[in-house]
């Protein structure tokens, strides 16, 4: 799960809550914001220093409305499938969670295929379609458990399943999925496992010997997977 947070403008969050955040989450990261009718987005970001850098050097940042998302991903770690994620000129997004039926193609992450056959074509002519309560429950109710959030170029954001995440206590309309940036990473010599997308397995990050129920879950996968290629294979011969 990825670390997502949306920002109104006069509220800023500390570094070191950046830090733990990212700590956390660190498949890559970015972030949006909007200025003068334009959403500007920063991303592709490997490590924190380089993300800090460019964030604290944004002029009156504070003064804007953002959108930042730190990735914490099984499969596709590369640059392009870092977040948020342009629709158009008009709309940013930035999503957590799974997207079923969309599962993640060689170089390409669920959020950005989402994007690619559901969201451009739906909000080309038209992006405050994302303002509408009607659309908005039709997309959280595609998206599962997931979190999603909206920017557009008016400032605006709409948080879709804001009930999976949380609003802060001490100011209003900040908003965050997880607690992950309240407190720093605890030391661990496990690290959890990645899919190859080339190979098809899943390999530990690190030499650490896997948890059993991470061999459990390796076998449901494969299971799975096989189970569904003899489905299709079954459909195809009727």
């Amino acid at each position: 799960m990825s670390w997502l947070c949306y920002i109104p403008p006069g509220i800023e969050i500390a570094a070191d809550k950046l830090k733990n955040a990212w700590d956390k989450n660190s498949d890559g990261g970015g972030f949006s914001y909007v200025k003068d009718e334009k959403i500007i987005t920063h991303k592709g970001f490997n490590n924190f220093e380089d993300f800090i850098k460019v964030y604290n050097n944004e002029s009156n940042l504070i003064d804007f409305p953002r959108l930042i998302l730190f990735r914490n991903a099984y499969t596709n770690r590369n640059e392009e499938n870092c977040q948020p994620i342009t629709i158009n000129e008009n709309v940013v997004f930035a999503h957590c969670g799974f997207l079923a039926g969309f599962a993640s193609a060689p170089q390409k992450s669920d959020s950005i295929l989402f994007n690619e056959n559901i969201l451009q074509p739906f909000l080309q002519n038209d992006f405050k379609k994302v303002y509408s309560p009607e659309i908005q429950w039709i997309i959280a109710e595609s998206i599962g458990y997931s979190s999603l959030v909206f920017l557009t170029k008016d400032g605006k954001a709409s948080i879709l399943n804001a009930h999976r995440g949380e609003w802060s206590k001490e100011h209003a309309d900040l908003w965050f999925n997880n607690k992950d940036h309240e407190y720093p990473k605890v030391a661990s010599s496990y690290q959890a496992p990645y899919y190859n997308q080339n190979s098809q397995t899943w390999t530990p990050k690190s030499k650490t010997e896997p948890e059993p129920y991470l061999t459990w879950l390796r076998k449901c996968y494969f299971a799975a997977k096989e189970q569904l290629k003899n489905e299709q294979e079954f459909a195809g011969q009727g």
